[in-house]
């Protein structure tokens, strides 16, 4: 059978949104590799004219080449112009296209995913990897591509790095912007008693729900739709946050109503030149930070209340 590869290179910023997009129109995955762009722009509405990086990501997925394909090229075509339109920066929008072979296919996606060591306990790994863990190490299982957070990208590793270290036992947890529900899911397995994880695109809940009944922790897990924290009450022993940094920034006025008075605030995605911002918001609304952690370009950090 022949397949036809779709490599769609686009920024940060749109990556999710796109790559949720390419599952709809029936892409059984999508793999995503975050390029740490060299390309800088002068950014002309800062009054000093600055350099900022422009961080890019490649999404390839592949549809098998038949009477369909051709429409869903243009659909995505389509689609970025549309997001551009509202304003989403998605360059450089580039699409690369090819035919491949059937096994080739097969066989370049499954090597594309071994299984991956985190911190100290965590093992992330698709169910197709055979894996014989030690009684100290922590598996998570996930296919990659049915949604973002699969443990590749350093934003993830970061979060998950912290809740590590957290974690002991019995906690309650929120996990803000769930994704494929993998800090959810770590959470549980590491001992949280509940975990309360929300996500703004709906398209996502069945994914995460479906992980963590396949990692064995439904139980433990609430997967809800919600923005930010109007799904959630009551106070939480940790909350992470694994989103942009411009979504994390408006959402940090709300976090000490959350948090427990000893608590932690995991964030991470957040890019190196963004850190005062960060490390400016949190000061103003009584948090401190605790600790931070840094992978290529990006910066986890967690904080507590002063």
């Amino acid at each position: 059978m022949k397949w036809t590869e779709i490599s769609i290179t686009t920024s940060y910023e749109a990556a999710e949104i796109v790559s949720n997009f390419l599952l709809e129109l029936g892409a059984s995955g999508v793999l995503i590799n975050d390029e740490v762009c060299e390309t800088a722009l002068h950014d002309t509405s800062s009054p000093v004219n600055s350099v900022r990086c422009l961080h890019r990501v490649n999404l390839i997925t592949h549809f098998p080449t038949d009477d369909l394909i051709g429409n869903r090229i243009a659909k995505i075509k389509t689609f970025l112009q549309e997001l551009q339109e509202i304003g989403l920066e998605i360059r450089p929008a580039q699409i690369e296209i090819k035919s491949i072979t059937d096994e080739r296919w097969s066989e370049s996606w499954k090597s594309a995913f071994p299984p991956l060591r985190i911190g100290q306990r965590f093992i992330v790994s698709p169910r197709w990897n055979k894996i014989t863990p030690s009684s100290e190490q922590v598996v998570i299982w996930l296919d990659p591509g049915m949604a973002f957070g699969t443990g590749y990208h350093p934003t993830t590793q970061l979060a998950l790095s912290l809740l590590e270290e957290v974690i002991s036992g019995g906690e309650r947890v929120a996990d803000i912007g769930t994704g494929s529900g993998i800090l959810a899911i770590a959470a549980a397995k590491l001992g949280a008693d509940k975990v309360i994880a929300t996500d703004i695109d709906k398209t996502v809940i069945p994914i995460a729900q479906e992980n963590a009944r396949i990692n064995g922790v439904e139980e433990k897990i609430e997967i809800v739709v919600g923005n930010a924290f109007e799904s959630l009450s009551g106070r939480y022993d940790i909350i992470v946050v694994n989103i942009l940094t411009k979504v994390i920034l408006p959402i940090i006025p709300d976090c000490p109503n959350y948090l427990k008075a000893d608590g932690l605030l995991i964030f991470s995605g957040i890019l190196t030149e963004e850190m005062p911002n960060i490390e400016s918001a949190a000061r103003f609304n009584g948090l401190q930070i605790v600790k931070t952690v840094t992978k290529e370009d990006w910066v986890g950090v967690s904080l507590s209340l002063d």
